[in-house]
């Protein structure tokens, strides 16, 4: 009589497969698990289309890249002139940095790497174009009016005339008057002097013997305004600065051949 024959088949697992024959789980028991980016749909993903868009998107960009100005002006301590400094940001070179006043005078730049900087001399519109080597451009423009480019004041309002004597007041909102430039000439074309100036309130008189007397002054920068005052009540400006200094001019030539009152 034979022994029976025992087979244990409990230590040995079955390989479990879907419906469609793929394995779920493998001779240990451990869940087989799918890729989840694989096959060639996502090798053509990968490998092409995002490197393609890559590219692309990098050219446009080197294509349409434009430079970007930053302009800034500083104060100024005489009133003359001020710096106008220019910081321009490119991705590209740069094929060329131009700046004007008023649209049509170029103006002169320094450079220090990054930043341009030019001496401004005049009040008015400045521009600055800055163009890549890919051909695009950027331009900025900025007004400056901190400069000191109009005469001093004289109200009419705030002038009398009596008992020989003539009194103004003149004021200066920037630079400030000269009181050292003031001087009148009279009908004889004769220089006359102030007879006292009031430097704190802007008042100035002058002795005024004939029948009317033509006043000059000028602010700290230079900028001329004349005035003539008259016993009948005329009075007239003039604010004009060229003007104003071609007439000053002749009055100090004529001046100078004449006595001082």
């Amino acid at each position: 009589m034979q022994p029976a024959r025992h087979t244990n088949t409990s230590s040995k697992k079955k390989i479990k497969r879907n419906d469609k024959g793929k394995l779920l789980y493998d001779a240990r028991g451990v869940r087989v698990r799918k890729k989840t980016f694989s096959g060639e749909p996502y090798n053509t993903l990968l490998y092409w289309v995002l490197p393609f868009l890559v590219i692309n998107l990098l050219i446009f960009t080197l294509v349409v890249s434009s430079p970007k100005i930053e302009v800034q002006v500083g104060d100024t301590n005489d009133y003359k002139t001020t710096t106008a400094t220019f910081t321009i940001k490119s991705l590209l070179p740069l094929k060329s940095v131009n700046a004007l006043w008023e649209y049509a005078e170029p103006i002169e730049l320094s450079r220090d790497g990054k930043t341009y900087t030019a001496e401004i001399t005049k009040n008015g519109n400045i521009s600055i174009e800055a163009t890549s080597i890919n051909g695009m451009s950027a331009r900025v423009y900025e007004n400056v009016d901190i400069l000191d480019s109009t005469p001093p004041q004289i109200n009419p309002d705030d002038c009398e005339i009596g008992n020989d004597l003539l009194t103004i007041k003149i004021t200066d909102s920037q630079s400030g008057v000269n009181f050292d430039s003031m001087y009148a000439t009279d009908p004889q074309e004769r220089t006359v002097v102030p007879s006292s100036i009031d430097r704190e309130n802007g008042i100035v008189e002058f002795p005024m013997y004939l029948d009317s007397l033509e006043v000059y002054a000028e602010d700290m920068v230079g900028n001329p305004v004349q005035a003539n005052f008259s016993t009948t009540g005329a009075y007239s400006l003039l604010q004009d600065s060229e003007e104003a200094a071609d007439e000053a001019s002749d009055d100090s030539a004529s001046g100078e051949e004449s006595s001082e009152i």
